[in-house]
């Protein structure tokens, strides 16, 4: 191919945060061109890929060449750029750059091994938003729009963002414009901005008395959102849905024992025992996450272990994933296959939510999809569940839990399936943030959450969790030991949908825990254990040496030290 073919192949086009480049699909990006241009692209928006570089861009003054510019620090693309390379992607903003047209002159494929930027995508409250707006408005009171009642289910930055259009550009008298938001920050802040907030019981009966129009506009429609949505349309409102919608992606890639991210699938290869380095010009941090099929005392179980993380590069192009090793976190012996394993470039939180995801939906399926619905990262915080495992990733939690990202998921999983309309108890809340993750997931039908813990100078703040994110009449505190909360309890013997023990982790703590409390777990129920790791070898062999034979439970999974019990039919 000619430069001149290859130069009227070239068209420019702004990127958005739905692009590859900014979804972290690549082992690296190489940026050239206009500084303002590329504007904050290489910041945030591609945060999520591991390697960036900088390549100057000979048809740019210095002092408006992003690689050349005052105060650059991005390190220089290592190598003449003649040919694509699997995995890199260069970012030019210069439809001329000769590095452009060669690589296109060798094959490189568009949004493969090259894109061309005019600039960063505007705010997601686009120019569009305003003209379905002015329709809807149109819709709830053809007379005088700017007379029309709107409710606004969701007052975050997009919500707040639309209030504001309604009554700044449109012109709707603030005293017409109801909010409905659980969050108290957020409502407090629409307080200040001069409108009325609603209840979560009268959202509905509101609108419907004033013949409201509804907008829902968070940047996922989460499931309790939803349903408000549904009921406005079923009572015939007018309805402007402007939720983010799926992308259709998916997290993991690969049919065989190996699935990887998009990322690694562009970078490394495998036979389904041994993965490799495709190109070694980039050395490359490895996480790995597998599950297997493992026995003890004649019990078969489901084992989910991440922390794995190898460095391969030049000298070391290659490692074995799909057999047992040393650093396995249980005896070799009791490895009965390997069935999955899950790799990804960097060690982020999203790998073990997913990698926990794919294992829950072969054994909780329908619990899964109900609140774990998203399928890759972009898409996380379509319900409660995904909306508190985003905050964790971006480290915005209300409050912390001592669990691995795999952990978490898994947790809220499975508190969905067993204890959806059942009472929790759980032993050992500390700051309240395993509570919070279980009161997430079952946050339609609101089962009541028993917290038992002795450390009255963490309950305060467990409320304070619970209280913000709109929980707290489902929490009944309990300031006592386990073995003293019990009496308080006793009423609760074989009805709870979901035990978790995560007490003091003595042999004698752990076995009174389970001796006292396991009763209360209701046929068809959970009890969970955490810390079954060789980390708290004593607590490990409580559970794997004395809990896993007990007639009453049978082990469906270990997710790195978190062990799922289920109560089994009397």
């Amino acid at each position: 191919m000619g430069i001149g073919t290859a130069q009227q192949l070239v068209s420019e086009s702004p990127v958005d945060a739905g692009h590859p480049i900014c979804r972290g699909d690549f082992a690296a990006l190489v940026f050239s061109g206009d500084a303002e241009i590329l504007g904050e692209l290489p910041g945030e928006l591609t945060a999520y890929v591991p390697a960036k570089f900088c390549l100057p861009d000979p048809e740019l003054e210095a002092t408006s060449d992003f690689a050349r510019a005052a105060g650059q620090l991005l390190p220089r693309w290592p190598r003449p750029v003649a040919s694509p390379i699997d995995g890199i992607c260069f970012v030019f903003t210069n439809p001329r750059h000769p590095a452009l047209l060669a690589m296109i002159a060798h094959g490189a494929v568009r949004d493969e091994h090259y894109v061309l930027v005019s600039g960063v995508s505007a705010d997601p409250i686009a120019a569009s938003v305003g003209d379905r707006l002015r329709h809807l408005l149109a819709e709830a009171n053809p007379a005088a729009p700017a007379d029309a009642s709107v409710v606004v289910i969701a007052y975050g930055h997009q919500g707040r963002e639309i209030a504001m259009r309604l009554r700044d550009e449109l012109g709707v008298n603030p005293r017409r414009i109801m909010v409905h938001e659980r969050n108290p920050d957020a409502r407090a802040k629409a307080v200040v901005d001069g409108f009325t907030t609603l209840e979560e019981n009268n959202v509905i009966g509101t609108a419907v008395a004033l013949g409201a129009a509804v907008v829902c506009s968070p940047l996922m429609l989460h499931d309790r959102l939803a349903r408000l949505v549904e009921a406005a349309r079923e009572r015939g409102l007018p309805v402007m849905d402007n939720a983010q919608p799926r992308s259709g992606l998916r997290q993991f890639h690969g049919d065989g024992v190996v699935r990887f991210t998009a990322a690694a699938r562009r970078v490394l290869v495998t036979d389904g025992r041994r993965i490799e380095l495709r190109e070694p010009l980039l050395a490359q941090t490895v996480s790995i996450i597998r599950e297997d099929l493992r026995s003890i005392a004649g019990r078969e179980f489901v084992h989910l272990h991440a922390g794995r993380v190898t460095h391969l590069d030049a000298e070391h192009r290659t490692v074995t994933v799909a057999e047992g090793r040393l650093t396995d976190p249980l005896p070799l012996e009791t490895l009965r296959a390997v069935r999955r394993v899950h790799v990804a470039l960097n060690d982020r939180a999203d790998h073990g939510f997913f990698a926990a995801r794919e294992l829950a939906l072969t054994l909780w399926p329908a619990a899964t999809r109900s609140v774990f619905a998203a399928e890759h990262t972009v898409d996380l915080g379509g319900t409660t569940l995904e909306r508190m495992l985003l905050g964790f990733m971006v480290a915005r939690e209300v409050a912390s839990t001592m669990q691995t990202a795999a952990q978490r998921a898994t947790l809220g999983i499975v508190a969905r399936h067993y204890a959806s309309d059942r009472p929790i108890v759980e032993i050992g809340s500390a700051f309240g943030g395993s509570a919070m993750l279980m009161a997430a997931a079952t946050d339609r039908d609101r089962p009541t959450i028993w917290s038992i813990d002795p450390d009255a100078s963490t309950r305060d703040i467990m409320r304070f969790a619970f209280a913000r994110e709109g929980q707290a009449d489902r929490l009944r505190q309990v300031i006592k030991t386990s073995d003293a909360a019990i009496t308080d309890l006793r009423h609760l013997r074989g009805a709870c949908g979901l035990v978790f023990i995560d007490g003091l982790h003595t042999t004698a703590g752990v076995r009174s825990d389970f001796e006292l409390y396991a009763p209360l777990v209701a046929p068809g129920g959970a009890l969970l254990f955490h810390d079954v790791a060789m980390q708290i070898e004593t607590v490990m062999r409580f559970v794997l040496g004395e809990a896993i034979t007990d007639p009453r439970f049978a082990l469906r999974a270990l997710v790195d030290g978190l062990a799922v019990f289920e109560r089994l039919d009397d």
